[in-house]
């Protein structure tokens, strides 16, 4: 986008011919003026008063806040080909041109005020005064859902009521326009309700504000879909099979059959090893 001409509303093109026609009896006496297509700045960019009608023997451009040259009031003076000196009024984003424009970085609202600039040639010496305009584009756009979404997703059943809301602040007010699936929809507010959610209204919505003045535009995105089904469940109850049952049976008595004779044959060890061994349980008297 263009930002060295941005659109107009109707009262700033009043300004602007009024401009026009003091700046077209400027410019047939030879006397500088400040163009009206830099009156007009954008918020956080950068803004160039841009001089027109300027003498070819210029000493030194000094450039003022406000209405007239006071001391307290120089924000910055230039000297060509290299001199420059910043005056109390200079807020650390202003500089001067080699053309004797007034630049200033990261332009804020509260920039927006008269600003005159003095040119010394060595003839004589001229002074010109302009109003300069700050606007702020919709720098942020916030989105309220009801129900709420999440990682841009909106989840609800078809019938439920939802409700979108955008919201954003910007000087002068600004439009809004909703986008689903694409299309346009004829809605001009910054909210929109939908009653009874059908099929055809799921998808993605778009929330897009502009700046009337600047044509500046951002957006917010939002996608209604319907709620997933829910995951099989997964039987968790241990079932062992029949035969596995019979031969964990076998095992188990074969393992005890197993373990008595074990014990029957180390008592029947320990029993003839032992010369004391007075009586063992299978000897009789």
């Amino acid at each position: 986008m263009d930002f060295s001409r941005p659109s107009f509303s109707p009262w700033r093109w009043l300004t602007l011919v009024a401009s026009l026609l003091t700046c077209g009896i400027c410019q047939a006496s030879g006397q500088i003026f400040i163009s009206p297509d830099s009156l007009l700045g954008v918020e956080k960019y950068r803004t160039i008063l841009t001089l027109e009608n300027v003498p070819e023997d210029v000493l030194e451009y000094s450039w003022y806040r406000g209405k007239d040259n006071s001391t307290e009031n120089m924000i910055f003076s230039y000297k060509p080909p290299n001199t420059r000196h910043p005056g109390p009024s200079y807020s650390g984003r202003e500089n001067v041109t080699r053309a004797g424009s007034l630049v200033v970085r990261m332009s804020a609202v509260n920039d927006t005020g008269y600003y005159t600039v003095e040119v010394d040639t060595s003839n004589e010496t001229q002074r010109a005064t302009g109003w300069l305009q700050i606007v702020n584009g919709p720098d942020y756009v916030s989105l309220w859902t009801q129900p709420y979404f999440f990682a841009g997703v909106l989840t609800a059943d078809i019938g439920s009521s939802v409700q979108l809301e955008c919201n954003c602040f910007s000087k002068p007010e600004p439009r809004y326009h909703w986008i689903h699936n694409g299309s346009f929809l004829s809605i001009p507010e910054n909210n929109m309700t939908l009653p009874s959610l059908s099929w055809e209204q799921m998808g993605s919505y778009r929330c897009v504000v502009e700046n009337p003045e600047t044509q500046l535009t951002f957006y917010r995105d939002v996608t209604i879909q319907p709620p997933r089904p829910p995951l099989p469940t997964v039987n968790r109850e241990l079932y062992i099979p029949g035969p596995l049952v019979i031969f964990l049976i076998l095992l188990t008595s074969l393992g005890g059959a197993f373990v008595c004779r074990v014990l029957v044959y180390s008592l029947f060890q320990s029993c003839s090893r032992g010369k004391t061994c007075h009586k063992c349980p299978w000897q009789t008297n």
